[in-house]
């Protein structure tokens, strides 16, 4: 009977411990699923992100790049292509940065100004297409540091705002003719008050004669 017992108790604890491990695979397993399924949609809206961020980069109207402290471009939108002239990415892709200031001394007091800040925005400057016209652009850019603090990239925006620059200037050339034709109307009304007034002295003193 003892030995019946001792064979009960540990059929009993077996069963139990095969129920437990039972138990804890599958929770495992449920777990390991949600995790599979957590990991698919991480991956499902890291593909989606990409794609609308590759979306906005090709459509873009402005230029978007990302290049090296070395000077070198490693990306540049369609946008940039067509706003320097050049007839393709992987043309711009080998050509020095360098080449599209207006002057060396331009590049030296952006790139000490980038390194200085960490960013700017909207500053505006002059530089060179692929055949050496100038073009004004209006600039946002940010630096990319490694966790030492190196530069390792610049990247950011370019804007082409010659054509709102002439036009500027054409609405103040305006705006200068305007005022000037107005003090000239000005002016001539008041020359004529003053020949009405000696004209009327004159012919007072015909009148006396």
């Amino acid at each position: 009977e003892y030995f019946d017992e001792v064979h009960l108790i540990v059929g009993g604890l077996t069963a139990f411990m095969m129920a437990l491990l039972f138990w804890v695979l599958m929770l495992y397993a449920g777990r390991l699923e949600k995790t599979v399924k957590s990991q698919k949609i991480v991956e499902r809206l890291a593909l989606e992100s990409e794609r609308k961020y590759r979306e906005i980069f090709e459509q873009s109207k402005d230029a978007i790049f990302i290049s090296t402290p070395e000077g070198f471009f490693t990306e540049i939108n369609p946008a940039g292509v067509k706003m320097f002239g050049y007839n393709s990415r992987e043309e711009m892709l080998h050509i020095k940065t360098s080449d599209l200031y207006s002057s060396e001394a331009e590049r030296e007091s952006i790139r000490h100004t980038l390194e200085k800040q960490g960013f700017f925005k909207d500053y505006e400057f002059n530089m060179r297409r692929k055949n050496g016209s100038e073009i004004e652009v209006s600039a946002t850019v940010e630096i990319a540091r490694d966790e030492a603090g190196k530069v390792i990239a610049y990247h950011g925006t370019l804007r082409d705002v010659s054509l709102k620059k002439r036009i500027d200037q054409q609405q103040l050339q305006g705006q200068k003719m305007e005022s000037i034709g107005r003090l000239a109307g000005g002016v001539a009304h008041d020359f004529n008050n003053y020949l009405t007034t000696i004209q009327g002295y004159t012919d007072l003193a015909i009148m006396s004669l």
